[in-house]
């Protein structure tokens, strides 16, 4: 990527043949997104992680501009459901809040934002459409 903008992506299982075998990123910004599992001789997930931030990813320094440094629970890997397995995957609720967010749609078709903060990635932990859980 080179100067684009990625929001609320999930890049995972990727591989590259030279470097960045997630995201190569080279004067861009990645917000609010999950990068892992991905192959690649140099940067295995990401190349650079100078332009990330409330970002999770192996590759990337704990904290530093809101990132986390680890891989999320997966509800199944196996089945390609990229969606965080609960409130105690590192990546739920700790997105940046960026207010277009309120309003936009996950990639299930939910809100987009649900609890304290966006969740990390293309889905959010709680979304599932049409159904809502309150527990007490």
């Amino acid at each position: 990527m080179l100067g684009g903008v990625v929001e609320f992506a999930t890049v995972v299982c990727n591989q590259a043949a030279e470097s960045g075998g997630g995201i190569a990123c080279s004067g861009g910004a990645v917000t609010n997104s999950v990068i892992v599992l991905n192959t690649a001789p140099v940067g295995s997930n990401i190349n650079s992680s100078d332009s990330f931030s409330h970002s999770i990813s192996p590759d990337l320094i704990d904290g530093l501009n809101g990132n986390i440094q680890g891989i999320p629970q997966f509800r199944c890997i196996a089945e390609s459901d990229f969606r965080h397995s609960g409130i105690y995957s590192p990546g739920v609720n700790a997105g940046a809040k960026l207010s277009w967010a309120r309003q936009a749609l996950d990639l299930n078709g939910g809100p987009r934002w649900i609890g304290a903060a966006p969740d990390m990635g293309a889905y959010e932990s709680l979304s599932v459409a049409g159904t809502m859980l309150m527990l007490r």
